[in-house]
């Protein structure tokens, strides 16, 4: 959250079509962590309605209610890796 804050006039005019959430584990966030972040990303930048929205995710972390979780969340692509 502060690295957002500190860069919120990095892409002023730009809009954003795409949001990857990776590296390390990002499938251990919360949905209230992303919809969180995703709300303060909102907040600086300009985003796309239609944008893709990837969380990286280790098979191990996806269970069926983490599942149900993140679709309460505007995360839309699921990218995991095979391990």
């Amino acid at each position: 959250m502060q690295e957002l804050t500190l860069r919120k006039d990095y892409l002023p005019d730009y809009k954003i079509e795409t949001i990857y959430f990776g590296g390390g584990t990002p499938s251990l966030l919360t949905a209230n962590e992303i919809n969180k972040l995703l709300e303060k990303i909102k907040q600086y930048f300009k985003v796309e309605s239609d944008a893709e929205i990837t969380l990286e995710a280790n098979p191990d972390d996806l269970s069926e209610g983490y599942l149900k979780e993140l679709k309460q969340t505007p995360v839309n692509r699921l990218s995991i890796g095979i391990q």
